[in-house]
């Protein structure tokens, strides 16, 4: 039952979930931890928790692997080499460009199959296992996740991308026309934007490039004039 479960493994789960990218924010419903790491620019400062905070919510990693970011990642190599900052870098940016590529045109392209699967395939004689995750809740009942039994981590990020898009409708990736983050569309719900502020300010920027803005700001402005000048009905002030 769950409520035998240490407190220990059910804070750390809790504490994972909570450094997921996206996690606790305006919208997260609808942002994924993928989309959050292709939209949001890495540091040398949080490369390796955005990292394991992505492989752990994305089942990938269990939520209670241990904590230190870079005593974790000590574990892990990139295609044999040791991982660096310009690696996950890299595939960050490779991986923004497959989803934007399908956001905008609002289908999968073989290319971009190919690409994941060239990756994939690399990892021949792939083992996997089940693994059961803490639940951080006590009337929630665990679940278990299919982990790769490897430390390759440019193979474990594609398997997440992988897995992402497994089971997307495509229709639903929206790349936002005013700040281009990458966004999940509510089936409730069409939109261009990712947020309302976005909406506002791309509008207002085109109202201000086609001119629209100063037309309505001289009509407004040339109102005010004709209302403030005397009307030639009005009898003149007496004297």
């Amino acid at each position: 039952m769950t409520g035998n479960l240490p407190q220990r493994k059910r804070a750390e789960a809790r504490e994972a979930a909570s450094a997921a990218p996206g996690a606790g924010a305006p919208g997260a419903r609808l942002c994924s931890a993928i989309l959050g790491f292709c939209n949001d620019p890495l540091s040398q400062e949080n490369w390796q928790a955005v990292c394991l905070a992505l492989l752990r919510r994305e089942g990938v990693l269990p939520l209670a692997f241990p904590k230190d970011e870079e005593e974790c990642l000590k574990q892990f190599t990139f295609n044999g080499a040791r991982v660096t900052f310009g690696n996950i870098e890299f595939l960050r940016e490779r991986f923004g460009q497959i989803l934007g590529g399908i956001a905008e045109g609002g289908r999968f392209t073989p290319r971009d199959i190919e690409l994941l699967n060239a990756v994939l395939a690399q990892a021949r004689g792939m083992r996997f296992r089940l693994d059961r995750v803490l639940s951080p809740r006590r009337d929630e009942e665990d679940t278990v996740f299919l982990r790769p039994l490897t430390f390759d981590l440019e193979f474990l990020l594609h398997f997440a991308v992988s897995r992402f898009l497994s089971g997307l409708e495509p229709q639903r990736l929206k790349k936002c026309p005013n700040c281009t983050r990458l966004f999940l569309l509510d089936a409730m719900h069409r939109k261009r934007f990712c947020t309302d502020s976005c909406r506002t300010t791309f509008h207002n920027r085109v109202r201000v490039e086609t001119g629209r803005q100063a037309l309505y700001m001289r009509r407004r402005r040339e109102a005010i004039r004709k209302k403030s000048q005397p009307s030639n009905l009005d009898p003149p002030p007496d004297s």
